[in-house]
């Protein structure tokens, strides 16, 4: 009898992250594949495995020689994987700062194009806008100023603005790496459909053109095995 050798290696993940919290995110946070990205997995052999805080995603490779730990399917260019990301646990997520978001009308893209990196950390939001007294914020909403980073714990508008001095709409914080109000899109504008109790869409695309730490394959089509990252805050 033939024996058969398969091979596996990490093609990508994505980790969940949420201040505070050293529990497996995994234990209140699903990531659910689109139908079509589902047929993808299919198609190319990639499995899932949840590890804390992160679902892998393993693709079978070339067992041995010159292509080895590379796909044993080509991947096509442009290829997108697209999932939605959702809480089991509504308690936690009222416990973090997206909780004020207009979840009706808008839900949270992120893809591989963010080109976001801070030290290690490979993020697919994109960083923090400036503080504008032109613009509206919502509780949660997070926004930089020089150096410092800050969160809206009350509304405020252009009507009635509050600088990120005033304590009682803004409160420091320390990791200003988190997914914020600029990564919203408004469920109207998508050209695919996103359930209503999504929270964030992820889009994983395998293209030459990626920033290079994005990128799924390296230059000899290995697997880069690279980790991406969704940071969220405690509301208070």
């Amino acid at each position: 009898m033939e024996l058969v050798q398969l091979s596996y290696r990490i093609l990508f993940e994505i980790r969940i992250e949420i201040e505070g919290v050293s529990i497996d995110t995994n234990q209140f946070v699903k990531i659910v594949p689109e139908r079509s990205t589902q047929l993808l997995l299919e198609q190319y052999h990639i499995v899932t495995k949840q590890q804390k805080n992160g679902n892998v995603f393993l693709i079978e490779t070339e067992p041995s020689g010159p292509e080895e730990e590379t796909p044993q399917i080509e991947l096509e260019i442009d290829e997108v994987f697209r999932f939605q990301i959702k809480f089991k646990d509504k308690g936690k997520f009222e416990r973090t700062h997206l909780r004020s978001y207009d979840w009706a009308n808008n839900v949270l893209l992120v893809t591989n194009d963010a080109n976001h990196v801070f030290g290690s950390e490979i993020l697919l939001s994109l960083p923090l806008t400036a503080y504008n007294n032109a613009d509206d914020y919502l509780p949660g909403f997070l926004v930089n100023t020089g150096d410092n980073s800050f969160k809206a714990v009350q509304a405020s508008n252009n009507a009635d603005p509050h600088p990120v001095t005033d304590a009682g709409y803004w409160k420091p914080i320390a990791d200003a790496t988190a997914i914020s109000q600029v990564d919203l899109q408004p469920r109207s504008s998508l050209l695919f459909p996103a359930d209503l109790d999504t929270v964030v869409i992820v889009e994983i695309r395998h293209s030459p053109v990626l920033s290079p730490d994005y990128l799924l394959l390296d230059i000899n089509d290995k697997c880069r095995e690279v980790t991406y990252k969704i940071k969220l805050l405690k509301q208070n």
